[in-house]
């Protein structure tokens, strides 16, 4: 229902602020006033016209019933997928701010990007076959033999 066009005087309040009648537009009147997809005359969300006069969708902002988040955009890279799905590490989208990398199921220890959705590094504790001899999960002596190993590898070399 469409709401005719009035003339509404406000009146200033002593903590100054307008006095707004009932009779003002506003979501959830049960009237489809400028700016609203829908108004369904309540307040309450899922009910195919959210708290926010928008129709009920992934995307509008309100995360409904078989939505896991609704951040009001359909972008990956932040936490709620364009699906209205949360990020998770594996899900093949980088979640900036906590993810450096998410190659989805082909992530891998051995790999490129881990199973944590961080780059593979020095010091991780993982041995990626031709880049690195040895790692024993600290950055203080990967890539770097120690004189101990240095020493083992010299004997090992004259046996």
């Amino acid at each position: 229902m469409r709401r005719a066009a009035a003339v509404v005087l406000l009146a200033c309040l002593a903590d100054c602020q307008f006095d707004l009648p009932d009779a003002l537009p506003r979501c959830g009147d049960g009237f489809l006033d400028v700016g609203e997809e829908c108004d369904d005359g309540n307040l309450i969300s899922g009910d195919e016209c959210d708290e926010n006069c928008t129709r009920t969708r992934c995307g509008n902002g309100i995360a409904t019933a078989d939505e896991e988040c609704d951040d009001g955009n359909v972008a990956d890279g932040d936490n709620c997928k364009f699906d209205c799905t949360l990020s998770r590490c594996g899900d093949g989208y980088i979640n900036f701010g906590s993810e450096e990398c998410d190659a989805g199921p082909q992530n891998s220890d051995f790999g490129i990007c881990t199973t944590m959705c961080l780059l593979a590094r020095c010091g991780d504790g993982y041995v990626r076959a031709g880049t690195e001899a040895c790692d024993d999960g600290n950055t203080v002596t990967c890539g770097k033999r120690t004189a101990r190993q240095r020493s083992l590898a010299a004997i090992a070399l004259q046996a």
